[in-house]
């Protein structure tokens, strides 16, 4: 991701007032369904969040959080002990960057 200008951020490290402003100044964010990505409510209208999670268990609640949120949700499926597709990681960032 690194080719892509982001950088490595672990909520759970930051204080919350730092997680708020993370978030908020993010162009965009990429992430593991988990509930980290909860944050992505302070994130600016339209920003584009892009989830990798598992075709074998989806959970709606960050899709409804992004959409009420007015974000732009980009989802990245993969299977249960699978890496992620770079290759489809880097199509997907590359139609919304």
């Amino acid at each position: 991701l690194g080719e892509f200008g982001f950088e490595r951020y672990f909520p759970e490290n930051h204080s919350l007032d730092d997680q708020i402003n993370a978030f908020r100044s993010a162009e965009a964010v990429v992430g593991s369904f988990g509930s980290g990505m909860t944050n992505i409510m302070y994130a600016a209208p339209d920003t584009p969040v892009v989830v990798f999670y598992d075709h074998t268990f989806f959970d709606s609640c960050i899709w409804v959080l992004g959409s009420c949120a007015g974000l732009n949700m980009f989802g990245i499926g993969h299977e249960p002990n699978d890496p992620v597709s770079l290759t489809k990681l880097k199509q997907v960032l590359s139609g919304i960057l």
